[in-house]
């Protein structure tokens, strides 16, 4: 189930050009566009709200990706098997060559993981990715 999941998000990673980055450091002030953004997006994904999640701003790699329904339809069962969302920590930010990524770690009945959000440098969803859990 783990190993599945994350080989899904190897391949939006790969279609989306991100890099698999997890951020390690709170985000400052300057950041708080987009980790709230990062937080709504993902518990709009989550919900299985996938028109809304498409409104959000994405770049053209992620604009093609998300409007495929095999995506949508790969990855629900997935999301699933984490279980019930229980918490979400605080977001951790890390800026790279390409943007921002944001890391949420969460906490599901299931399994607890980090879900990133990579930003591209005018703030456009470029990226999705799951790691290793690094809250507490």
């Amino acid at each position: 189930m783990k190993k599945s999941l994350l080989v899904i998000m190897a391949g939006v990673m790969l279609l989306s050009g991100c890099k698999p980055t997890t951020a390690t450091q709170a985000c400052t002030e300057e950041f708080n566009n987009q980790s709230s953004t990062a937080k709504e997006y993902v518990k709009t994904i989550l919900n299985g709200d996938y028109d809304t999640a498409t409104t959000y701003s994405h770049n053209d790699e992620m604009k093609k990706l998300i409007s495929d329904e095999k995506y949508i339809e790969s990855i629900e069962p997935h999301l699933s098997d984490l279980g019930t969302l229980k918490e979400i920590g605080t977001p951790l930010c890390e800026s790279t060559e390409d943007g921002l990524v944001v890391s949420l770690p969460m906490k599901f009945s299931n399994q607890n993981v980090n879900i990133n959000i990579l930003f591209d440098s005018n703030s456009a969803i470029a990226g999705v990715s799951f790691s290793q859990y690094s809250g507490q």
